[in-house]
């Protein structure tokens, strides 16, 4: 709070009110307050934007302070734990009767649209019909969570679902802030404390990095240092799948596939598949595929990524109107919501079976120096790094299909 700005302390009589306004900005909104007050409705508006106007033109303050920074240290941090609270507890612990609810009084599915605007109704509903000793009792239980850990369902659930969202959020992170690498090992015990193993490798991901090859060197130090880790012993496991030892078949760590594989039919053209009964995680793949195919041609470029911020900041720059639906919003395919990715694929797929050979293109292209550059001539010299661009991605394609049809076969 400012010096001059108004604090406990001060004998202004009448109720205080706290501000983070400075005093540049009070001194604008006192002196404009008349002029407000006096002016007829039909004038608010423009009175109140020229009120802005003046703020907007003021000095930036830049400086924060201790609170300040903390506050904003907390927001840009993922929020990997959180508090417990009763009404966290109780949408843990009777999920299925609030879910009940919502599909007996609204018709809602789970997965709809609707489930998920009644939930929390549904929640409030449920803790309503609730005894006071009830209550008391899923007080009493968050705080144990929070002091100790919730149980080994609720963890199950959380990993199951999480997971995987907090492993690329880290990778994301630890490449942007650290420059750094990484491959992520996991393991938990399951609701039926069975030992899952995985690995998550975003690299393809993360500023066009590889993948690492070599998880199956270590897979069975792994699998063994797993099940250890949560008191299995790991030879009897492998060894007497009918002694009742809880224990889960490990799947073998796979090479994440980059996701242009996935657009890239095998004459190396880029292709939108059916996108009929296709899952959340399947649809962002193929939207940054084919993203990302067309940004390397524009580029000639193997193994560029698209730079997300900086197309998600300034579209019109990198891409032309006409090769996305009207009023589309380009962003990291990650965070996609699943209708917004399935007009966008239905929209290439239109595009596709008018002509399948415009129907994307980037106009530019980032620079290592940052700066904007044209794409690829395809009636220049430089039509060979486009060429090459596209012969290693079929023989990568060439690569990965005998991987995957050996995968299907198992």
């Amino acid at each position: 709070m400012h010096s001059h700005s108004p604090s406990p302390q001060d004998p202004v009589g009448d109720h205080i009110v706290r501000t983070d306004l400075t005093d540049m900005e009070i001194a604008v909104l006192d002196r404009r307050l008349p002029a407000w007050m006096e002016c007829s409705k039909d004038k608010k508006k423009a009175n109140f934007e020229a009120v802005c106007e003046e703020l907007r033109a003021l000095p930036y303050v830049t400086a924060l302070n201790r609170n300040q920074w903390d506050s904003h240290k907390k927001e840009a941090l993922t929020k990997y734990q959180r508090e417990w609270t009763a009404r966290a507890v109780v949408m843990r612990t009777k999920k299925a009767e609030i879910t009940m609810l919502i599909q007996e009084t609204k018709g809602a599915k789970p997965g709809e649209a609707e489930m998920i605007s009644n939930y929390q109704w549904a929640v409030g509903q449920v803790m309503a019909k609730m005894t006071e000793e009830e209550l008391e009792e899923a007080e009493k239980e968050a705080e144990r969570w929070n002091n100790e850990r919730p149980p080994l369902a609720v963890q199950a659930d959380t990993a199951l679902r999480k997971g995987k969202q907090y492993a690329r959020e880290f990778a994301s992170a630890m490449w942007k802030q650290c420059g750094m690498r990484v491959v992520i090992l996991m393991a938990w015990q399951n609701e039926a404390e069975r030992v899952v193993v995985s690995s998550h490798d975003f690299n393809t991901e993360v500023n066009g990095g590889r993948s690492f090859d070599h998880l199956k060197d270590i897979q069975k130090d792994w699998d063994q240092y797993a099940q250890e880790s949560f008191g299995r012993d790991a030879d009897a496991a492998a060894a007497d799948t009918d002694s009742g030892v809880p224990h889960t078949g490990l799947p073998k760590c796979k090479t994440r596939l980059d996701p242009v594989e996935l657009v890239t039919r095998g004459d190396g053209k880029p292709w939108v598949m059916d996108i009929k009964q296709v899952g959340l995680d399947l649809l962002k793949d193929l939207v940054r595929g084919y993203f990302t195919y067309h940004y390397r041609v524009a580029c000639g470029i193997p193994n560029a990524a698209v730079p997300w911020g900086e197309v998600s900041r300034d579209q019109n720059k990198y891409l032309l109107p006409t090769y996305l639906p009207p009023n589309f919003k380009v962003g990291d395919p990650s965070k996609m919501h699943k209708k917004d990715a399935i007009i966008l694929l239905d929209f290439w797929r239109s595009r596709q079976d008018e002509d399948e050979d415009s129907v994307l293109a980037f106009r530019r292209w980032r620079g290592m120096d940052g700066m904007l550059q044209e794409p690829v001539d395809v009636h220049s010299g430089d039509n060979r790094s486009r060429v090459a661009m596209k012969k290693k991605l079929m023989a990568r394609r060439q690569d990965v299909l005998p991987e995957k049809t050996h995968q299907s076969a198992g």
